[in-house]
Formats: structure tokens, C-alpha cells, sequence
């Protein structure tokens, strides 16, 4: 079943985000084409290539999602646009997930990964890649709580880790 996601009618070359729920499970990757027949084989009746080989059923039409989808239309060749978006969706990626969920090979993720820690403001923690606004959000939070707690208890010596990991 094909689920569009921009429109309710696709013609004839045309093009759209679309979610394609299988009967079976499929061993696919993201970046991977693919072809859609009909059931007896003889028709095409489109193609296309997986963004997002993970996706869920749920919250097909959620901002988020789409703005995901749509960072990667038309980029899925491309390794660093891949890794750039999966960071701004999920906030942080490792790289032993990266590789799991991808057609590319190592090499061209830890290059990637690189590149986007030069030049598009990603941020390596702990072998995690963080995007750059959400780090800076972390730390902003971090920060504030650390500041009240010692407004608040000016006898202690600090914020325990465990409470500043709830924040």
C-alpha cells in the first residue's frame, strides 16, 4: 500500500513523498531504488528511492517527518546530506547506527561525519554526533540548572550528575 504524503493523486511523472507499506517484511537501506509493479509483474507503475528505511507507520504526516524527508529528496546519493539530516531529525547519531541504517560504507560515513564537523556545525561527543544547535541547547539547559540549583542551595557544593541528567 502506497501512502502519499504531499498529495492524494499521483499522475503520470509526477513526483511525491509517499510511505510504502509492504506484506512482508523487506531487507532494504535508505538510499536504495526501487521499483513498484503490479502484482502480476507485467505494469510499471513507479519508482523510486527509500529515504528513510526505519520509518514508522505512526506519525506519518508529523512536521518533523517531513521536514526530514524533504531535507533528503532528491539528496539520498549523497552520504553528508544523509548524515545531516538523520542529526536534525534524532538530535544525535553514533556511527555504528549510522552504518546500520545505510547503504554507504564506512568510509564514506566517517569522511562525511568529518566534513560535517568542519563545515556544517556537527559536534562529536563521546563518539555521538550531535547537532550543533541542539548541543547548544543541552549546554544552555545545563547551564540554567546548575544556576538555580545554587540560587536554590547555596550550602551545597554542586548539582549531583543525577539530577543534572534529568534535565
Amino acid at each position: 500500500t502506497v501512502y502519499l504524503l504531499d498529495t492524494k493523486e499521483l499522475l503520470p511523472g509526477e513526483e511525491s513523498l509517499a510511505q510504502i507499506r509492504l506484506e512482508a517484511q523487506a531487507f532494504v537501506f535508505s538510499g536504495d531504488r526501487l521499483v513498484l509493479r503490479d502484482w502480476q509483474e507485467r505494469l510499471t507503475m513507479a519508482g523510486g528511492i527509500i529515504l528513510d528505511a526505519r520509518a514508522s507507520p505512526r506519525r506519518l504526516h508529523a512536521p518533523q517527518r517531513k521536514a526530514f524527508l524533504q531535507a533528503l529528496a532528491g539528496k539520498s546519493t549523497d552520504p553528508a546530506s544523509w548524515l545531516k539530516a538523520l542529526a536534525q531529525r534524532d538530535g544525535a547519531i553514533q556511527l555504528n547506527q549510522a552504518l546500520k541504517q545505510s547503504r554507504f560504507s564506512a568510509t564514506k560515513i566517517e569522511e562525511s561525519l568529518r566534513n560535517l564537523k568542519i563545515h556544517d556545525g556537527l559536534v562529536e561527543k563521546s563518539g555521538w554526533y550531535i547537532d550543533e544547535g541542539r548541543w547548544a541547547g543541552f549546554i544552555k539547559a545545563a547551564k540554567q540548572s546548575v544556576t538555580d540549583f545554587h540560587a536554590t542551595h547555596p550550602e551545597q557544593p554542586g548539582l549531583p550528575i543525577t539530577e543534572l541528567r534529568t534535565t
